[in-house]
Order: structure tokens, then C-alpha cells, then sequence
């Protein structure tokens, strides 16, 4: 059983029992939370289960692109979209070496993550998922009959196991929950950078930036992104290489020798804002979806960040895998995995492709330079590559036939 005070029953009369759900959900970011309230409001019984507790900070830019929010309202969480603070995004200002290229974007929004993440899986419990929180997930390998078997392991070093119907693995870089399986082993990119973020208090520093724009200043050793999410707080995410953090000793003297390359007089200071770390940032599963089990978000996949596609492809991969999970538990075929396996090749994959492209050419000083010449000329090019990141998987979240 599940170790009493570990699991929000969102008021629930009569709780189903604790070791037999129709979904275990593992994550409790956009993706997780979305594919969560999407089966509870189906009448699944659903478990959310996330290895920290909440408020939690995630290395994140917080940048919604128009389509995330679009997706987010279309489902019916306006309303805790409305809850974040946030400022709107139009514009992105590329900075590098002292010269500056502004792309149009669609509107979007900046949040602060850890804000965003509290409302979704508020919304999910208020939906009827139950929530078990500070509590890591590892999914057996073999089979358990018509179910998975889900080994939970909580903070005070209880361990219990559940069954489910279907697993939906949304638990971020490197899909921890997944170490038994052989089929979804991760490929780690050699030259992948690490991510650094902090949400930082600093009225001069959003005083600094151009109102709803994203800035991106690229550096030799990878590059940091600003954007005010509120009156005097900016979100602060830098895709760096790990030698030059490990020669720095700190993520904000790494970030501010990558402020200086572009020649911008503009320093994040040394205060009390608390930094995070990711693993490395690009890495893929060439496997999303197996009997019984899906991945979503950045579980099934990432690569260097931009404009918030990340939070793009986790929010509508939640609604779609949502519904095709709902079908597994009613009837599991081979077919529905294959369905999963398509849609996130072809309405995810292209995007990330444009991603790696932008990052290979941040690691590549001649390239980059005839990159940045080209798309100063011709302004559409910049256009056309920001459109096609943020709105590249929209498709994936067309009605399934």
C-alpha cells in the first residue's frame, strides 16, 4: 500500500485501491499533468507520481509559445494559465558578438515553471487524479498479466508496488523510471550541453530588457536566454558546454562570461536566486512506446532549447497519449503503441531537427556567422525557422481517427 500522507485524494470519498489503478502517470510537468486530468476526466483511475515535492524549480526558460497556450486552452486550463503571473511574448532578440537580429513570434507567454507546474497538477487533482508526490517510480521490466507493476519508492525509505493498465512515462531527461528496460535506453549526444536556469528578483535586469522579448545571447561555449516573466523577475536559461561550467566553478559566472562575449553590458548578480541543473540536454529514445507504456515530454526525447518548444510538444504529447492510453485500457493492441510511435516521428522529430540545426550552428563560429548574415538580409528566414519550432508539432494533436 501507499505510505499514509503520501497521496492527495483530491477529496475523494473512496479512494480506489492503492495498488491497482487503470494509469500511472510518472512526472508531474506539463506533459504528466496534462495526460493525467485528461484521463481522470475520462473516469480513469488515475496516479500521478512525482519524485519531488511542490513548489519545485526545473532548469527551464519558462517560455509558453503560442501554441502551447492555445493547446493549454483548448483543453480547458485557461483558467490556471490565468493563475500564473506571466508577461507576453512577441519577439526574440538574438545577440552575438555585439550584433543583434530580432525575430517576430507568435504571442506567447513567460511564466515562472515552478508556478505553471503547481497549477496543471492542481488541475489534475481537482479533475480526480490522485497525487503522490516526493515519491520515485521504476517500472518492472516483465509484465504483470494485462498490467504494468510499478515499484514506488518514497522519501522515508518505504517501498510498495502497484499495478496499471498503461504507464505513461513523462519523468524528464534520461526516462529514470525506465532503467529496467533495454528497449528504451537513452542515446546521450556527445557534444550535448547542460542546462542551467534560475528565476532571479532584479528590477534592473528586467528594467534592461525589451518588453515582450525573449533576449538570446550566444557565446562561444553555448548560449542564455532572459525574458521577464513579471514586473521585476526574469527567467534566466543557458544551454552551456560542461568544460566551461566546471572552469567557471558557478552556473551564474558561467552565464555572465557568456553575456560578455556579445559585448552587452549586462550582468546576472551573485544573489539568493536558486539555480538548477539538468542532465545532458541532447538525448533521444529511438523507442516511444512499448506494450503498455508510453513516453512523453522530455522523457521520450530533447534537444537544445529555443522558444519553448519543449513545453509545446509535453503539453499537446499529454493530450494525444491521454486519449491513446485511454484506449489500452479498454483494449490493448500493438496498434496503439505503433500510433504513438508515428505521430511523435512525425509531428515531433521535424522540430527537434530545426533545434539541432540552430545549435549545431551555435557550436560553429564561420557557420553561424554566414547564419546570422543571411537571416539579418532576409528577416523571413528567421521568421520562417521561429514559426517552424513553435508551431511544428501542432498537428500531433489533430483528432486521432
Amino acid at each position: 500500500m501507499i505510505a499514509p500522507g503520501a497521496v492527495n485524494y483530491a477529496g475523494q470519498a473512496d479512494p480506489p485501491p492503492a495498488d491497482e489503478w487503470e494509469a500511472v502517470v510518472i512526472g508531474a510537468g506539463p506533459a504528466g499533468a496534462v495526460a493525467a486530468r485528461q484521463l481522470a476526466l475520462a473516469g480513469r483511475r488515475t496516479l500521478l507520481v512525482e519524485a519531488k515535492s511542490f513548489p519545485r524549480h526545473k532548469a527551464c526558460g519558462g517560455c509558453l509559445s503560442a501554441a502551447a497556450v492555445a493547446a493549454l486552452r483548448s483543453i480547458g486550463l485557461g483558467d490556471a494559465l490565468a493563475e500564473c503571473p506571466s508577461r507576453e511574448t512577441r519577439a526574440m532578440e538574438i545577440w552575438r558578438r555585439g550584433e543583434c537580429l530580432r525575430v517576430p513570434l507568435p504571442t506567447g507567454l513567460a511564466v515562472e515553471r515552478a508556478t505553471l507546474d503547481e497549477r496543471l497538477a492542481a488541475a489534475a487533482r481537482r479533475s480526480g487524479a490522485v497525487t503522490c508526490f516526493g515519491t520515485s517510480a521504476t517500472v518492472a521490466a516483465d509484465l504483470g498479466g494485462q498490467r504494468r507493476i510499478v515499484r514506488l519508492n518514497d522519501r522515508h525509505g518505504n517501498t510498495t508496488h502497484v499495478a496499471a493498465r498503461m504507464v505513461l512515462a513523462a519523468d524528464g531527461l534520461g526516462h529514470p523510471s525506465l532503467g529496467e528496460f533495454d528497449d528504451f535506453a537513452c542515446r546521450v549526444a556527445h557534444h550535448a550541453r547542460v542546462g542551467v536556469a534560475a528565476t532571479v528578483d532584479d528590477p534592473r535586469l528586467a528594467e534592461s530588457l525589451t518588453p515582450a522579448t525573449i533576449r538570446m545571447v550566444v557565446g562561444s561555449a553555448g548560449y542564455v536566454g532572459m525574458v521577464a516573466c513579471a514586473a521585476t523577475r526574469v527567467n534566466v536559461a543557458a544551454a552551456l558546454d560542461a568544460a566551461l561550467l566546471k572552469r567557471c566553478g558557478t552556473p551564474v559566472a558561467a552565464v555572465n562570461h557568456t553575456l560578455a562575449q556579445a559585448c552587452r553590458p549586462l550582468t546576472i548578480a551573485d544573489g539568493p536566486a536558486h539555480w538548477v541543473g539538468t542532465r545532458p540536454l541532447t538525448q533521444h529514445s529511438s523507442q516511444v512506446a512499448g506494450e503498455r507504456i508510453f513516453l512523453l515530454g522530455d522523457a521520450a526525447g530533447y534537444v537544445e532549447p529555443f522558444t519553448g518548444e519543449g513545453m509545446t510538444s509535453a503539453i499537446q504529447s499529454g493530450v494525444v497519449a491521454a486519449e491513446l492510453a485511454e484506449r489500452g485500457i479498454t483494449h490493448w493492441s500493438a496498434e496503439l503503441a505503433n500510433a504513438w510511435q508515428a505521430r511523435y516521428d512525425r509531428h515531433v522529430r521535424p522540430s527537434q531537427r530545426v533545434c539541432s540545426l540552430l545549435a549545431w550552428l551555435s557550436r560553429h563560429a564561420l557557420a553561424a556567422d554566414v547564419g546570422f548574415r543571411l537571416a539579418t538580409c532576409f528577416p523571413t528566414i528567421g521568421a520562417l525557422a521561429a514559426r517552424h519550432v513553435n508551431f511544428g508539432h501542432q498537428r500531433l494533436g489533430e483528432k486521432l481517427p
